[in-house]
């Protein structure tokens, strides 16, 4: 499958052999998520209006030291691409249309919170102390149990 963008090719996806995505943009190496440990996230319009449409790939995979991660408007605004620096390399990011935000992962325990091309958080204290985990509920129910649950936990005097 390869899907090309309404602006004169300057940005095109394909899937390759083995079902891994490829990511290539006018005067840039091909950049890809078929190597080892590595994933490239597509941030979509909210709601699936028409507008914007992102992509973030990282620079480094699992056996690369390379940081940052590399950023182009593949739909929408014509944009010049960028690179979002990072401490440590990056080898995987996901996007959410609802947030409107990007969550990187370094090859170390960083997590990246990217907001359009800016890093407004980074998580790092699983270096040390605890490990990072993510849980999307899309049931507002459950979701207000779980959060329910977490306080009263986070609250107990044996945490």
């Amino acid at each position: 499958m390869s899907i090309k963008d309404s602006n004169a090719g300057d940005a095109n996806f394909r899937t390759a052999p083995g079902s891994c995505s490829e990511f290539s943009v006018a005067n840039r190496p091909f950049l890809s998520s078929c190597l080892a440990g590595s994933s490239l996230a597509v941030l979509l319009p909210a709601h699936a209006l028409p507008g914007t449409v992102t992509a973030y790939v990282p620079e480094g995979y699992w056996q690369s030291f390379t940081t940052g991660v590399f950023v182009q408007n593949i739909e929408g605004p014509p944009s010049t691409a960028s690179v979002i620096s990072t401490p440590n390399s990056v080898s995987s990011c996901s996007s959410n249309p609802a947030t409107q935000l990007t969550v990187c992962v370094g090859n170390n325990t960083d997590v990246y919170i990217i907001s359009g091309t800016s890093l407004i958080n980074t998580l790092t204290s699983a270096a040390k102390r605890n490990a990072k985990n993510v849980i999307v509920l899309r049931n507002p129910a459950v979701a207000q149990r779980y959060r329910q649950e977490w306080e009263r936990l986070w609250a107990s005097p044996r945490r």
